[in-house]
């Protein structure tokens, strides 16, 4: 299966204070039946790599001393790990409508509608 790399941004309360993380999200392979060997073997895992910190406040300041603290916050990373998850099933269902729409229209001039 080929890798797909996302973006994803998600709201992180940190210290008292919020700030938006923009991560960039790789779904991993499940594990797989290698009929040679006749056993399972690992696939690979997500992976979730936070790129930025920055303060959600009019000012919006990078905080890049923070980016360590994000990327060890379990909570945070399962939270990105599962909006990137969901955008790309609503993008997987969004793809097949615009081809079922497609279709359709074709249908409609091949009949002269």
């Amino acid at each position: 299966a080929a890798m797909r790399t996302r973006k994803v941004t998600g709201s992180w309360c940190y210290e008292d204070a919020d700030y938006v993380v923009k991560a960039s999200y790789t779904a991993g392979s499940s594990d797989y039946f290698d009929r040679s060997w006749g056993n399972w073997l690992p696939g690979d895992p997500d992976e979730i790599e936070v790129l930025s910190v920055i303060e959600d406040s009019p000012a919006r300041t990078p905080r890049p001393d923070l980016l360590d603290a994000a990327s060890t916050d379990a909570v945070l990373l399962d939270r990105l790990a599962e909006a990137a998850q969901v955008d790309a099933v609503e993008e997987m269902y969004e793809r097949a409508e615009r081809a079922h729409d497609h279709a359709d229209d074709e249908r409609r001039c091949a009949r002269g509608g």
